[in-house]
């Protein structure tokens, strides 16, 4: 059993923003507080493992907000294990999305999400992959996008849809280890009047490749 609180000051009294004209603009607003509070418990019992955790997170201006993270899996032996994740999600806006000077919007909402992943774990000595599935329902997502005037300013997506997979596999050979990974993500709006249409800014394919290299010094 695990439990902490957190206390976060956003303080920007002495910050401001020099436009390209030599204009100086200050923030509306000065400083921020969040306070958060979480409590988590994970247990191992024949072959069965999970975790639940909750977390409460109250943000001055914007929003007190209680979430959750409930994971189920269950290891068939020492190599595969296969588990299922379901949480609810809170993003409040940054300090920036909603008061940095001349783009800031002191309107936007906090965002919500309910997710689900499915997880494939196997380690085969040498060797280990990792494979998930995941999908993310979002309601008020944040999402910065340019004006008539071509101006970025953050704006709230009614709802949104985040879903694909993602891998990676690693096998160290000797010295050296090689891990191959990447994403393929549909990300939409859901909200469009004019059907889905893809969220801007965001990669729907995504492939890596690392080198590692240990030995004696």
């Amino acid at each position: 059993l695990t439990g902490g609180v957190d206390y976060l000051l956003d303080d920007v009294e002495h910050s401001a923003v020099v436009g390209f004209d030599g204009s100086v603009s200050e923030y509306e607003e000065v400083d921020r507080v969040t306070e958060s509070a979480f409590i988590s418990s994970q247990f191992n019992f024949s072959g069965f493992i999970g975790e639940l955790t909750g977390r409460y997170d109250d943000v001055e201006n914007v929003k007190g907000y209680g979430t959750f993270n409930a994971s189920l899996g269950y290891a068939f032996n020492d190599r595969i294990t296969i588990s299922v994740n379901r949480s609810k999600g809170f993003k409040a806006p940054t300090f920036n999305d909603l008061y940095y000077p001349g783009s800031g919007n002191p309107d936007l909402q906090f965002e919500t999400s309910d997710n689900v992943e499915l997880i494939y774990k196997g380690n085969f000595g040498a060797s280990f992959l990792t494979v998930s599935i995941f999908d993310s329902e979002i309601e008020n997502l944040i999402q910065w996008a340019p004006n008539a005037q071509g101006f970025w300013f953050p704006a709230n997506v009614g709802t949104a849809e985040i879903s694909g997979m993602d891998f990676s596999y690693a096998v160290t050979q000797g010295d050296y280890t090689h891990k191959v990974s990447g994403d393929i993500i549909d990300a939409v709006d859901t909200s469009s009047p004019f059907g889905d249409a893809d969220l801007i800014r965001r990669a729907k394919n995504h492939f890596g490749y690392e080198l590692g290299f240990t030995g004696e010094s």
